[in-house]
């Protein structure tokens, strides 16, 4: 199985750490590159020559400073970011308006709390095998 890259968004060291855990369950060979939020993640990225870009970001919506939709809509803009796969996670209760702001973006929507065959589900809708 080739490597795959994913970068975690997320001001929550615990959402960080279960994304990333059950991605190294599933994907053998991941490389997990993470950012505590929407500025720190904007930066990594664009230090990266485009052959390291990560083939998903999980965006997390309510980050201090600049939030997930701030941060995927920059995305949409950079010529060499925008065809990012992006997937935006939110705990926030009524989140059929943000699910359809993800959704215009061209982005995925994962709801925390997520069950683990949920999280699998999305992965292999995002990235098929």
């Amino acid at each position: 199985m080739e490597r795959v890259s994913i970068m975690i968004v997320d001001d929550e060291e615990t959402t960080r750490n279960l994304i990333k855990d059950v991605s190294e369950a599933i994907y053998p060979d991941v490389e997990i590159k993470m950012a505590q939020n929407g500025i720190e993640a904007r930066d990594k990225l664009g230090e990266l020559p485009a052959e390291d870009l990560p083939e998903i970001i999980f965006v997390d919506y309510q980050m201090p400073g600049m939030n997930g939709l701030e941060l995927i809509k920059g995305f949409r803009r950079d010529s060499i970011l925008k065809g990012l796969t992006i997937v935006l996670i939110s705990g926030i209760l009524n989140s059929d308006d943000l699910k359809k702001a993800a959704e215009a973006l061209g982005c995925w929507f994962l709801k925390k709390p997520f069950a683990l065959a949920e999280f699998t589900r999305l992965l292999s809708e995002v990235r098929p095998s």
